[in-house]
């Protein structure tokens, strides 16, 4: 009798262990996963950011170029110089517009109109709820792993469609830009051998 209570207690004790176990082991996988979604979201944000940086800085450099070039063109000397050096100074100025153009739409906010309630990316329909829904949708979220991971997904692919996005107008306006700049250079440099 004895031996059988010792024993009814010992797998009790290991059903308790294991089942601890288990529950720890789940708690740990959610907690790895949450702090990979999360760490890849902040990746993400700062890589977004960096888009908007080199924008403002493309921007600032072109809006210095362009104030130089126009104070040139608004000279009473820019009527008697050469048409080629003219065409350069030209170049220069439309390249410049361009470049500053294209890198303003490049961090301009994108708001789309088919967005999910139940996701937590920017401007979305949360905010439209109350307070009180605003912090039950978010409650539900967390508290099933698939929400979760689903509204992190959404978030990341829509995160990095932005950046590629941001990322290539950002080559096309520094191309513009180098473009104008160097056949405006060249322009102007070829001028003085002729």
């Amino acid at each position: 009798m004895q031996n059988q209570n010792f024993i009814n207690n010992k797998m009790q004790y290991s059903f308790m262990v294991e089942k601890k176990r288990l529950v720890s082991d789940r708690f740990a996988s959610v907690l790895r996963e949450t702090s990979f979604l999360g760490d890849a979201l902040k990746l993400k944000m700062e890589e977004y950011l960096l888009t908007v940086n080199i924008s403002h800085f493309i921007a600032t450099i072109s809006g210095v170029v362009l104030t130089v070039s126009l104070g040139k063109m608004t000279t009473s000397e820019f009527t008697t110089l050469p048409p080629i050096v003219k065409f350069g100074i030209v170049s220069i100025v439309a390249a410049s517009l361009a470049t500053i153009v294209v890198t303003l739409l490049t961090v301009e906010p994108v708001f789309k109109k088919d967005r999910d309630s139940n996701t937590f990316d920017y401007g979305n329909k949360l905010t439209e709820l109350s307070r009180k829904d605003y912090i039950e949708t978010i409650r539900k979220n967390l508290e099933k792993k698939e929400n979760m991971i689903s509204s992190y997904g959404h978030e990341l692919h829509k995160l990095d469609m932005t950046i590629l996005h941001r990322f290539k107008m950002i080559k096309s306006a520094i191309a513009m830009f180098l473009v104008g700049i160097i056949l405006g250079g060249m322009l102007i440099i070829v001028s003085t051998f002729i």
